[in-house]
């Protein structure tokens, strides 16, 4: 185990506490739901980094990485979601473009559950990294 797990690790601490930051102010709001779901998936995918780097052993590093990867998947949705709402621009393209994102995201996260997207992970002096399908 290295010391390089310890970035992504802390940059999760933080946007998870910026999540709940946002919820703790004024959970009711839509932009701070929004946000929030933003900041968790920063969340997941941090983690994700943290994990491939944090386990030495290659199941173990595996497993927590498809765990943590479901919040990758929805960041750019949901960074497009963010977007659209602080801008207040909302069309019909807008709105169909964001139900076919974030549905593009749940069929993403059904094949990271069925394998096809990361087939193995690379093993480098820093820990392990995936290897697309």
């Amino acid at each position: 185990m290295t010391s390089y797990w310890i970035s992504p690790f802390l940059a999760a601490v933080l946007d998870l506490f910026l999540c709940f930051l946002a919820l703790g102010r004024a959970p009711h709001k839509k932009l701070n739901q929004i946000f929030a779901l933003f900041a968790l998936s920063l969340t997941s995918w941090n983690l994700d980094i943290a994990a491939l780097y944090f386990f030495s052993d290659y199941d173990a590093a595996l497993l927590w990485s498809t765990v943590f990867r479901y919040g990758m998947l929805f960041i750019p949705i949901t960074a497009y979601h963010l977007a659209l709402t602080l801008t207040g621009h909302t069309t019909l393209w807008t709105r169909t473009f964001l139900i076919s994102g974030y549905g593009l995201a749940l069929f993403l996260s059904f094949l990271n559950v069925s394998g096809p997207l990361v087939t193995h992970l690379k093993t480098f002096e820093w820990g392990y990294y995936p290897v697309p399908g």
